[in-house]
């Protein structure tokens, strides 16, 4: 009587607190260049599966934005890419949403790469020449104009891929050439002068 008694004591079991997964630090990194390094969607470490549905949601309203004011492409592509964001969202309502979600997005980069293979019709394990050629109804061009060049050079040593001084080495320009010196001229004088760091942008 005594055990049972005591039995009725012992407090009720709480409630399992909610699972969470760390934030990988890529992803981290991710979401701060995206939304800003003291955003509320940068600093958590770990999330519940409830958190990662919002943030992701967040992503894709972004991704919609950037796609929109950067991608430029025929109507019929465009409908395919932002149906890859759709599909992504959607995806979310599920409980284990993380295969269709990355699904997804693995659909977009091939899609952006100008199409979606479709290799369903293969026989056999031998693939032809133009297995992984994605130009059958567009290709993909990447254009930089001189300013955007320039600028490249920032990036290219932000990532150590060269040491230059990029301000220094322009102004070293701009002196031999005064008012008439241009982003143009600039890359035409570094092409010159440094032709191996020149070759790292072009």
């Amino acid at each position: 009587m005594a055990d049972h008694q005591a039995d009725r004591r012992r407090p009720s079991v709480s409630k399992s607190r909610v699972e969470k997964t760390a934030v990988p630090q890529i992803t981290r990194a991710f979401l701060s260049h995206l939304f800003g390094a003291n955003s509320s969607e940068a600093r958590p470490s770990a999330r519940s599966r409830s958190e990662w549905r919002r943030a992701l949601k967040k992503v894709n309203q972004e991704l919609l934005r950037y796609l929109d004011e950067n991608v430029h492409t025929d109507p019929v592509h465009e409908d395919f890419l932002q149906g890859c964001l759709s599909m992504a969202e959607e995806s979310l309502d599920s409980t284990n949403f993380w295969p269709a979600y990355a699904t997804s997005f693995i659909i977009l980069c091939l899609a952006l790469m100008g199409d979606y293979p479709d290799h369903r019709g293969r026989r056999g394990s031998g693939k032809r020449g133009d297995h992984y050629t994605l130009r059958r109804h567009r290709a993909i061009t990447y254009a930089r104009d001189p300013e955007q060049t320039y600028r490249a050079l920032y990036a290219a040593k932000a990532v150590g891929a060269i040491s230059l001084d990029v301000r220094g080495a322009f102004f070293a320009y701009r002196n031999r050439t005064g008012k008439r010196a241009t982003r143009k001229g600039f890359m035409r004088w570094l092409r010159d002068k440094q032709p191996e760091i020149y070759a790292k942008v072009q």
